[in-house]
């Protein structure tokens, strides 16, 4: 395929200034696009993508197994003293015990945290198994999700996923001996029938889906973009925040803000700033250089009716 063929079936990363190979997803914590990005780990501060994807699987593995192995160990500890205390309390003697009263304690607290990562650790893995499973990333798989969903809707055919070799090889694609990427991140071994740009095609249909559906909000109450606002925008505003690795944005009064997401009491949305030239066909696209996260639904109040349509009218 041509240049220019591929160029117009890739996505441009206006904040890289460049265009992304399939699979590729800019990340706004590392600020750089990064290949095949599954997600951005906040624990271990970076991208898992394709170059350390199949490490970061072996941890999520790992991890809950040597958490397992503690529990045990703790857990024996913990019996062993429980055995020995009806014979402390009748010779009304605590000698027979090799842990004192904080020793226990501290294998009760090491004992819940063991049991606290397995699960939550254990559970991670088991996502990751199943996504890649299919070949899929997570943002791959909610691509998808939402690709067969709009189907559904409209009585079209399901989704075909590009990169779905079956099972086995899905699974070869990431767990290898070495722990160490198959490929060079940018072409990847299709199945039959499918095209290397299947799935950026769909993603590039799902976000014109998006700017053609989203609303636009007018900000009448600032917000400086911290996590939890400690209340001032209501209880349950400060309770219901998005995850903490999900980026906020700040919003001034005035901002008018590009909503494509919210939840009960966050919006998440882009503020328009500046408009940017597409250089696949030299006309203006609609799309912004500008922040872009979540921030309170009560900073903010929606454009409607003649207010929005002499906005367009401008545009």
């Amino acid at each position: 395929m041509s240049d220019k063929k591929a160029e117009s079936k890739l996505q441009f990363c206006y904040l890289c200034n460049g265009y992304k190979p399939p699979r590729a997803h800019h990340c706004r914590t590392c600020k750089r696009c990064v290949m095949k990005m599954d997600h951005h780990c906040p624990w271990l501060n970076t991208c898992c993508g394709h170059l350390n994807h199949g490490y970061f699987v072996l941890f999520v593995l790992w991890v809950p197994a040597g958490c397992m192995a503690c529990v045990v160990i703790l857990a024996m500890t913990v019996y062993r003293d429980w055995l020995l205390l009806p014979l402390a309390l009748f010779h009304h003697s605590f000698g027979y015990f090799t842990s004192t009263l904080i020793d226990l304690f501290m294998v009760m607290f090491a004992l819940g945290l063991a049991v606290g990562v397995t699960i939550a650790v254990g559970v991670l893995a088991i996502y990751q198994l199943l996504a890649i499973g299919k070949n899929q990333t997570g943002i791959e798989t909610w691509i998808v999700a939402k690709a067969n969903h709009w189907r559904a809707d409209t009585g079209t055919e399901p989704f075909v996923y590009p990169y779905d070799l079956g099972r086995t090889a899905n699974l070869f694609q990431v767990l290898t001996w070495s722990g160490r990427a198959i490929g060079d991140g940018i072409h990847w071994p299709l199945r039959e029938g499918s095209g290397e740009y299947d799935l950026t095609v769909e993603q590039i249909r799902q976000k014109h889906f998006k700017q053609q559906t989203r609303r636009e909000f007018r900000i009448v109450r600032s917000y400086a973009g911290q996590c939890y606002p400690c209340f001032s925008f209501g209880f349950r505003t400060a309770i219901d925040t998005p995850y903490p690795d999900e980026t906020r944005i700040a919003v001034r009064v005035g901002d008018l803000v590009h909503v494509t997401r919210k939840s009960k009491h966050w919006l998440y949305g882009q503020i328009e700033l500046v408009k940017t030239t597409s250089p696949q066909n030299g006309t203006t696209s609609g799309s912004y250089i500008s922040p872009r996260g979540w921030f309170p639904r009560l900073c903010a109040t929606e454009v409607t009716g003649d207010k929005r349509i002499q906005r367009l009218k401008q545009d």
